[in-house]
């Protein structure tokens, strides 16, 4: 049988979330849960926006930001760098 919690509902609608369900969804005091609808119903997961840099992670990986100067690296990371020659951009 899979493991099932039933919790009270505040007058503020607020609710506890028992502890080893903190723990699997690796959620501690201050962070942030999210409630995501599904095609089952509803689902609760560590909330994790994504950051200002968080798409560009991994970007240094790329050879040809490697070989930038810092402005060029800076114009490639706000679109402003013009494609490599031979790729569409």
């Amino acid at each position: 049988m899979a493991e099932q919690y039933v919790r009270k509902v505040s007058p503020r609608g607020q609710v506890a979330l028992p502890r080893p369900l903190l723990g699997s969804l690796g959620v501690r005091p201050g962070d942030r849960v999210e409630f995501v609808k599904t095609e089952e119903g509803w689902a609760v997961r560590r909330y994790r926006p994504e950051g200002a840099f968080a798409k560009y992670a991994g970007a240094l990986r790329s050879r040809r930001l490697v070989t930038l100067d810092s402005g060029e690296l800076l114009d490639e990371l706000r679109g402003e760098l013009p494609p490599e020659e031979g790729k569409d951009g």
